[in-house]
């Protein structure tokens, strides 16, 4: 629908190698919202006014190609380009508060493109029009608000305002300039459901312009990332927020506030501290696996070959008789040992010998502080072998030790449970007959993206060496695993 292809714009007043726009290409499809994102300065708004025919022509040069429904527009005569502006394309500013003239009533305004684009019809047709728009936009009382003055609303009612002016001719593309910028959250947050609901509704294409990346994150379903005005980065809104690759993009991520560390840290994941998270990390034979910081937690515990070692938890992931050995639990059970495993597990736990006092039982998707220790239970199973069902009741850990949240995954597929786990750091199980897939591993795990992964099942009589290197040469390129070869360096 719109193709921009190497778009360059420079502006007589700056020096001669100094271009606001350098080079841009890119598209937007039909029905398709496209966020544009980057700094102030980086030429988002240079881009969409070029788009849209709003650069002034005297102070300015341009190359390139903007290729709207098959007509070329960038070079066209101000003609032919006013009988696109606010027909074909719409456009809704940054700033409600000083887009609208304060001397003219609202709803005169919502109307204007009726003016210019249809002056045989009559005022009360614009009138009816206008006030149609307002209450799309979800404008309270639109009769009262077509004869108020700009003034006489707040900034949230401006921009739907301004939003219905931009769509009263029902235009293909919609170039929407940081209009949640000047709103408070509440309002930004109604504003991009109303434009989700127009894109939807008119199947109106939408290149959303901000500087604001969790709204770009929210609205948007491919991303282009805007750099001293180039476009540096572009991919659907998961490759580019859970797999960025530019600099620039994992700078832009690491600067967003927000209580979940899971996008912020995705920036950092290059940097050499963060490997030392692994540092406490040991696999055992046979998937065993301690976990040293705060306390010492091991996770099923069984075939270990290791000399004794009193742990302060250990979680069971199901009742496997080997997962219950009274052998393997002596070795690394210490008289204040906690066991933590999956009510379906209770029985055979007895019979193993525990002491029902020290078992902690967890259904899926429970929280609990566990001795200090906070633990999430999440549903673990295979979905293509059918081996441990969903019915089951077979489980996977995630830990908070140390301030790393450690997920643990119960020999489990790639399936909707694990894919809404979040973790700093993914213990798998890897290769074998009874467990997941190199494939079905690096699937789970890259729909998880932690910062670092670890192939739990490597090396011994469950998965081979090759597996784990499968798994390692599939995963995300932002995930560490370094500690593929662990096992094999322990023997």
């Amino acid at each position: 629908m719109l193709e921009v292809k190497n778009l360059t714009v420079h502006f007589l007043d700056a020096a001669p190698d100094r271009n606001a726009v350098d080079g841009v290409s890119f598209a937007v499809n039909d029905g398709e919202i496209v966020g544009l994102v980057g700094e102030s300065g980086s030429g988002k708004t240079v881009t969409a006014m070029a788009i849209s025919g709003l650069l002034p022509r005297r102070k300015s040069t341009y190359t390139g190609e903007v290729i709207l429904d098959g007509e070329e527009i960038l070079h066209c005569d101000r003609n032919r380009m006013r009988e696109f502006q606010g027909e074909t394309i719409g456009v809704i500013f940054q700033e409600p508060m000083t887009a609208f003239d304060p001397l003219m009533k609202v709803g005169r305004q919502v109307e204007e493109a009726l003016w210019v684009h249809h002056p045989e019809m009559s005022a009360e047709a614009r009138r009816s029009a206008a006030l149609n728009a307002m209450a799309e936009v979800e404008l309270d009382e639109p009769e009262l608000v077509y004869d108020k003055y700009p003034h006489e609303l707040s900034g949230g009612m401006l921009q739907r305002a301004m939003i219905a002016a931009a769509i009263i001719h029902s235009p293909k593309l919609l170039l929407a300039d940081e209009p949640t910028t000047a709103l408070d959250v509440t309002i930004q947050a109604q504003i991009l459901k109303l434009l989700k609901k127009i894109n939807k509704s008119k199947g109106m294409s939408v290149l959303f312009i901000s500087h604001n990346m969790q709204v770009v994150r929210k609205l948007s379903e491919r991303v282009l990332v805007m750099h001293r005005g180039k476009i540096v980065e572009e991919g659907t809104v998961d490759q580019v927020f859970l797999h960025p690759q530019d600099p620039y993009t994992r700078h832009l991520i690491a600067s967003i506030p927000s209580r979940d560390r899971h996008l912020r840290d995705l920036a950092r994941l290059h940097c050499k501290e963060e490997k030392t998270m692994l540092k406490n990390v040991k696999v055992l034979e046979h998937s065993a696996i301690r976990i040293e910081g705060e306390k010492t937690v091991y996770f099923d515990p069984f075939h270990v070959k290791e000399a004794p070692h009193d742990a302060d938890v250990i979680f069971i992931t199901h009742e496997h008789y080997d997962h219950l050995s009274a052998e393997d639990i002596e070795k690394v059970a210490g008289d204040k040992t906690l066991f933590v495993l999956p009510e379906s597990c209770r029985e055979a736990a007895l019979k193993a010998g525990l002491d029902e006092k020290r078992l902690v039982l967890m259904r899926p998707g429970e929280t609990k502080e566990i001795d200090g220790l906070p633990a999430e239970a999440v549903r673990a199973y295979n979905v293509n072998k059918q081996f441990h069902t969903k019915e089951r009741n077979w489980l996977g850990y995630v830990v908070t030790l140390g301030g790393i949240r450690y997920y643990v995954a119960g020999d489990t597929d790639d399936n909707e449970d694990v894919r809404r786990v979040r973790c700093d750091v993914a213990l798998f199980p890897v290769g074998g007959t009874y467990t997941t897939t190199a494939e079905e591993a690096a699937a789970a795990v890259n729909a998880i993206l932690p910062k670092a992964a670890v192939p739990t099942h490597y090396g011994d009589i469950v998965g081979k060496a090759e597996d784990a290197e499968r798994f390692a040469a599939l995963l995300a390129p932002e995930i560490l695993c370094e500690l593929c070869r662990q096992a094999e360096k322990q023997k």
